[in-house]
């Protein structure tokens, strides 16, 4: 049997070079999309696992458990480090979202049913930065603009007139945006995503 590390020698054990890019990887991935500071996010971390640390937490196994258990905690707590400094920085409805003219409260569609179990502030951070690179790599098709009058209340025939466009087109894209988006957040499968993807390239450069 493994004898459980002391709590110096856990501390000590924390400096591993290996135990600590597993966690920046997870800072990393958890802060990207959202104006939250990695760095941050791995500081308060590490400083959760060494008050858990120092509460006897950790009360059973060896270091390969140790490790096991310290990933865990700092994955918890960057998750809940990211979910506070969002709330904070859209404390406030009326408050714009990082990177756009637009508050919080307008960047809320009505329906949200394949997105139900995802964090609202989070959500809507990856969205924005999803929709700006689409927009960007398929900048002929509008999305942005689409989607910012979808969040605006505006009907589609509406937006088709502003874009020079018909109704049945803003439609369409609309229906390409969504398979888009929920391709590159992950909630597509693959081939499907990257058949939509492909069938917007082609028409891009068809346009061209």
């Amino acid at each position: 049997m493994l004898s459980k590390p002391s709590a110096d020698s856990q501390e000590s054990l924390l400096l591993n070079l290996k135990h600590r890019r597993i966690v920046e990887k997870i800072a990393r991935k958890y802060t990207r999309g959202t104006s939250v500071i990695w760095e941050d996010a791995l500081q308060t971390a590490f400083i959760k696992v060494l008050e858990a640390i120092k509460a006897g937490r950790f009360r059973h196994g060896g270091t390969e458990e140790f490790y096991r258990w310290a990933t865990v905690v700092a994955r918890y707590e960057i998750i809940d480090f990211v979910r506070r400094e969002i709330r904070r920085q859209c404390s406030s409805l009326d408050q714009a979202v990082p990177g756009t003219d637009l508050s919080m409260l307008e960047t809320i569609p009505d329906k949200l049913n394949l997105f139900d179990a995802v964090e609202h502030a989070d959500f809507t951070l990856h969205v924005i930065e999803v929709i700006n690179t689409l927009d960007k790599c398929y900048s002929e098709r509008g999305y942005l603009h689409i989607w910012q009058g979808q969040i605006q209340g505006k009907k589609q025939i509406e937006i088709a007139q502003e874009m020079g466009v018909t109704q049945p087109e803003v439609s369409k894209r609309r229906k390409e945006l969504t398979m888009l988006v929920a391709y590159e957040l992950g909630l597509l499968p693959i081939k499907k995503g990257k058949a939509k993807s492909e069938q917007v390239r082609k028409r891009e450069k068809n346009q061209w």
